[in-house]
């Protein structure tokens, strides 16, 4: 045999001298390195955990005096799964192909054995083999990476407890990550990532993201995340037009929220490119959205990604996630507000078990701008239109459903005339602050302050309002017009009313460790 110039050994198995001759001698001419053997465990005997890495390909007769050829297959794979074994037959059944596929046979030759289909064969099981090592080890070098927190690092300094994030992984491998760090001009960035796929080409692009982030945050240079996002999009472009062309595997894409705190100009930059909505909290009460005003990174060609601004002093708090638990929570009908404050005071052991059959990763993260006592927290924001009036029954079940996982399920009548309240405010505020027009949206709010157990909820629209005295329509209940005796109804089942706005805005309080007023 001559000395090999192809990265491995290749192994004949066949207890047919002659067939294990002419392979040998053919495969040789062509420079591989070939051992043979006449008896499979011999074979076995030499092949060992320290050798096998040697070896690139096995080719094994099926019917041997000794053992089949999946069953020496069997033993090679729980030697090294990535080491591809083609079995030669002359009895060639569809019985016999199902077997060695499924137990993980590249390829099949018939004897005798033409030199064509010998050579492409055993090339193409050569460099698969060299391709699932190489997988192999990424992954497991992915796996580390993951394992000492590569995709879930959350480092800023004299900050850190400002910013809250849960992860839990479905997948070994792509998914979600969350990193948090300040770069040397003391700017800090909060940045979430979604890879499609949960596979090695994913995980891939999430650690050279990260890779990226990281390089320009031990530089000097300042970190312009518009520009890092516009020519990463150039990037996956380019690879999805190559994988297009050459049918290779399938492309992916990068959905990323980048959030940019500079106290020194007192500004907060967003970027959501393809991430759920991101809920932003102001000190007044009210919620304000910023939905993807970008798509995925990967799927379109994009001139710029420009921020959505906020003076930084006006916000309280920021939450968001990625389509993981969004999607949870939608099939669940919780709002998504409650599950994550569900998960974030529960156990993991308690979380587990409430995430288990959940299918994807799951991802949060949240950041307080004030002190965690003055934060209540958010339960409930809704957005429905004037014209969604029919559908109040499904909102109040989904209401009811979301503030009994985060209470677990307690029997407080305080929590059932707030949903009653918030009912009543919710079909004052379509029919007559939104005048039943679809294009009109009225939004509500419900969160709950643990320091002094109370429940609150508040209800917008976007009318005039108009005057009127609580007090007298209580007084005059039994002479109420149609339309305002919900005004009146309201403030009697709740332990705290306010109107604002002419009553546009309704704040409405509960004390849950309080008797109701009489």
């Amino acid at each position: 045999m001559s000395s090999s110039i192809h990265p491995g050994t290749i192994v004949v198995i066949d207890d047919d001298e002659i067939n294990l001759k002419i392979i040998e001698l053919s495969l040789s001419e062509k420079s591989y390195r070939v051992i043979s053997y006449k008896n499979p465990e011999d074979c076995l005997k030499s092949l060992t955990a320290e050798t096998v890495n040697e070896c690139v390909c096995v080719i094994s007769d099926y019917m041997m005096q000794a053992m089949t050829g999946v069953d020496l297959l069997k033993h090679v794979h729980t030697l090294d799964p990535a080491l591809s074994v083609i079995i030669t037959t002359a009895q060639r059944s569809r019985a016999i192909i199902q077997e060695a596929l499924r137990e993980g046979a590249i390829d099949f030759l018939d004897k005798p054995v033409t030199l064509e289909a010998l050579y492409n064969t055993v090339e193409n099981a050569c460099n698969q083999t060299l391709i699932k090592r190489r997988n192999a080890a990424s992954t497991q070098s992915l796996l580390a990476a993951k394992s000492h927190d590569y995709l879930e690092k959350v480092e800023t300094p004299g900050w850190k407890q400002k910013v809250r994030h849960f992860m839990l992984a479905k997948h070994q491998l792509g998914g979600d990550f969350v990193s948090a760090f300040e770069t040397r001009q003391n700017v800090k960035y909060c940045i979430l990532g979604d890879v499609s796929g949960h596979d090695i080409q994913s995980a891939l692009i999430s650690s050279h993201f990260l890779g990226i982030l990281e390089g320009r945050r031990m530089s000097n240079e300042v970190i312009n995340m518009g520009d890092v996002l516009m020519n990463y999009n150039k990037q996956l472009l380019e690879e999805r037009m190559d994988s297009e062309k050459s049918f290779a595997s399938k492309s992916i894409s990068l959905s990323i929220c980048s959030i940019r705190i500079e106290e020194s100009t007192n500004q907060l930059a967003v970027i959501n490119a393809g991430i759920p909505p991101l809920y932003v909290f102001s000190d007044t009460p009210g919620v304000s959205l910023i939905h993807p005003n970008f798509q995925p990174l990967g799927w379109f060609d994009n001139e710029g990604y420009s921020p959505v601004l906020y003076d930084l002093d006006q916000v309280r708090m920021i939450k968001t996630f990625t389509d993981g638990i969004y999607e949870y929570a939608f099939k669940n009908d919780w709002d998504i507000l409650s599950l994550v404050a569900h998960i974030e005071k529960s156990s993991q052991e308690e979380v587990n078990a409430l995430l288990a059959d959940c299918e994807d990763d799951i991802l949060s993260l949240s950041i307080a701008f004030s002190h965690d006592e003055e934060n209540a927290i958010p339960l409930i924001y809704q957005e429905f239109a004037g014209d969604q009036a029919k559908q109040i029954d499904a909102f109040e079940k989904r209401w009811k459903r979301s503030l009994a996982l985060f209470f677990n399920n307690p029997r407080n009548p305080k929590i059932d005339r707030m949903l009653l309240a918030c009912r009543e405010a919710a079909l004052n505020a379509m029919n007559h602050g939104c005048k039943q027009a679809a294009d009109q949206k009225a939004t509500l709010s419900v969160s709950y302050n643990p320091k002094n157990e109370i429940l609150e909820a508040v209800i917008k629209d976007p009318g005039e309002g108009h005057d009127f005295d609580v007090e007298e329509r209580l007084d005059n209940l039994l002479e109420a017009k149609p339309g305002q005796l919900g005004i009146a109804l309201i403030s009697k089942l709740v332990d705290e009313f306010n109107a604002e706005r002419r009553g546009a805005t309704l704040i409405l309080r509960n004390a849950l460790n309080a008797d109701h007023k009489e």
